[in-house]
Parts: structure tokens; sequence; C-alpha cells
């Protein structure tokens, strides 16, 4: 009696293992992109905490939004970065001011009067955003005045 012994065909192997080369790149792909959605809440998040210390300073100093420099300009803005003028302005209103990070970019608009501003972020283009917001001088104004709250894939904007 001649005894069969039983085993896996070469193919079989193939596809089992190719099948396992698909899931493990799935899983993969959806841990990234988890991770990415993951850091652009903690950036909007950080985007609401500059906002209401935004309100708290306003509350405090008459209802006025920090004004950091003299220039006449209609809107102006600075990159919140650490040291900057308005790191130094937040700072009793706020534990630990966000600042930009090279991933995200943290900017402070406000026109000259201190009635209005907004800060935003967007993302790097290191971390594969444009880089920009589409805040030059002629649409800047309309969106502290309009927007509440608007966003996109790279921007994301907290206006008072």
């Amino acid at each position: 009696m001649k005894k069969t012994i039983r085993a896996f065909t070469i193919v079989e192997l193939l596809v089992v293992i190719v099948i396992i080369g698909i899931l493990a790149t799935i899983v993969t792909l959806n841990l990234t992109s988890s991770r990415l959605r993951a850091s652009d809440r903690k950036a909007i998040a950080n985007v609401n905490l500059l906002s209401g210390a935004l309100d708290q300073y306003s509350i405090s100093n008459g209802r006025k939004y920090p004004v950091l420099t003299s220039s006449p300009s209609t809107l102006n803005s600075e990159q919140i970065i650490s040291g900057s003028s308005l790191v130094n302005k937040l700072k009793d209103y706020i534990d630990q001011v966000p600042v930009s990070d090279g991933k995200y970019n943290y900017v402070y608009l406000y026109n000259q009067t201190g009635s209005k501003a907004a800060i935003l972020f967007e993302k790097a283009q290191s971390s594969g955003g444009t880089g920009i917001c589409n805040y030059d001088a002629s649409t800047a104004p309309q969106l502290v005045k309009e927007y509440k709250q608007a966003g996109n894939d790279v921007c994301y904007y907290s206006s008072k």
C-alpha cells in the first residue's frame, strides 16, 4: 500500500502569498491615512484653541484683537512661530501657544483697527499641501469679513 503525502502546490502557495501582500498593503494605507487625518484634526483643534485665546484677549482689551504692526495696509498677517508678536500677546490667555511646525503653517490675519481677525492653518508643501491659502490682498479682506469657518483639504480658517 502506497502512502500519499498531501502538500500544497506551488500555485496555491503563491496565491496565498499574493493575498497576504494585498491585505498588508491595504492595512498600511489605511493606517497612513488615519494618521494624516488625526494630524489634520489636531491642527484644526489648535486653530480653534488660538481662536479662543483671541476671544479672551479681545474681551480683556476693549473688544479689539491684537494689532502687531503699524502698517496702513487693509489687512496684515504674521506667521505664528515661537517668539512671534502674537505668541507674546497670547501667552497670558493660553498655556502653550501652538506654533508653525514645518508640517503646518499657522497664520494670524487682522485688519489695522483690530476689529476683525482670523487664524488659519495651511499644510506646508513638505506635507503634501500647496503652502498657500489664497489670502492675498484682494481676497483676505473678504475672508476676514465673511467667513466664520471654512475649510478644504489644504486650509482651515477661524475668523472673528
